[in-house]
């Protein structure tokens, strides 16, 4: 079934609502492309693919509360660009974060400071503790600095689960290590652009 005509449109969107794994594949393998290169006019491509991502499961979770009513081109177009704007507003504050944090601090603690501390022991811990999907996610994004579609393809699951895990992962360290939080946002915000 092509997309290009509405009423195969609605008709797709209706086998969504009712749950076509099907649907949701056509109607992922027709924008994907697409949307990606969209995105990617806004934040650098690796975010794009994530903000792609991210949409695409949106769309699987809501699809019984897409209405066949709507342009499905027009609603994945928008929430594309929204969260494409959204992460370029997210960087902003960051950045000018990480700008007043210097500038009021003269005794920034180096990474050295901390790794030779409780809190990189606590996060070693935490490693330990994650469970071993979410760990290998994790490391594999940040330590071996792999995309979600590399680990995905090397862990031969879809690039929705990485997210995931990944996302999960980084909600149990920052749970674990809220108590440090304080301390660790100038590391963060440091990490964050290296």
């Amino acid at each position: 079934m092509a997309l290009t005509n509405s009423e195969n449109s609605k008709e797709l969107i209706q086998q969504l609502n009712e749950g076509s794994h099907d649907a949701f594949r056509k109607i992922y393998t027709f924008y994907y492309r697409g949307l990606v290169a969209f995105s990617s006019q806004y934040v650098d491509f690796e975010e794009a693919e994530e903000v792609v991502q991210e949409v695409m499961l949106w769309v699987w979770e809501n699809r019984n509360k897409i209405s066949y009513k709507l342009s499905l081109k027009s609603l994945l177009f928008t929430m594309v660009k929204n969260r494409s704007l959204n992460k370029i507003a997210h960087l902003d504050v960051r950045r000018r974060a990480y700008a007043e944090i210097i500038r009021e601090s003269e005794d920034l603690a180096t990474p050295d400071d901390f790794v030779n501390g409780s809190i990189f022991k606590k996060y070693q811990l935490l490693l330990k503790t994650m469970p071993d999907t979410y760990r290998e996610a994790f490391e594999l994004n940040r330590l071996k600095n792999m995309t979600h579609k590399e680990i995905a393809d090397y862990l031969d699951v879809s690039p929705q689960t990485i997210n995931y895990r990944i996302s999960q992962a980084l909600k149990f360290l920052r749970g674990g290590l809220k108590e440090f939080l304080p301390l660790l946002l100038p590391l963060i915000l440091l990490l964050s652009f290296i």
